[in-house]
């Protein structure tokens, strides 16, 4: 279809036939998707992922603490100019907006992906 449309003079017909195919395409993925979304329970997997987040907030949490006084204390100490900090904020920004993004795109996989593979179960 690309092709076609960036030739000089595309045939209208032609783009009209793929447009059409397409469309169909996109309806049966969209249908298949709905199934697939029916016959999975993604509440286990879902609940799952939020442990293994909690899991990892508190390994976090404990590795900061045992982190020496000192080394904070001296971390804290350091001065910067106001330019600096707006560098240090923008690539902390930056960073969350990268994580924040990778985190999204890896629910959408695991929704996608794990339904796939694991249909849901009737009794």
């Amino acid at each position: 279809m690309e092709t076609e449309v960036n030739k000089e003079d595309p045939v209208i017909d032609l783009l009209r036939e793929l447009s059409a195919l397409l469309s169909e395409k996109e309806e049966m993925l969209l249908e298949l998707d709905v199934r697939i979304e029916e016959r999975t329970d993604t509440d286990d997997l879902e609940n799952e992922i939020v442990d293994v987040e909690e899991y990892k907030g508190r390994v976090i949490t404990t590795k900061s603490r045992m982190i020496p006084d000192n080394f904070t204390l001296q971390y804290s100490r350091q001065r910067r100019t106001s330019n600096e900090w707006k560098k240090v904020i923008s690539e902390v920004m930056e960073f969350l907006q990268k994580e924040i993004l990778s985190r999204e795109r890896t629910m959408q996989l695991i929704k996608s992906g794990i339904q796939a593979f694991w249909p849901k179960q009737t009794n």
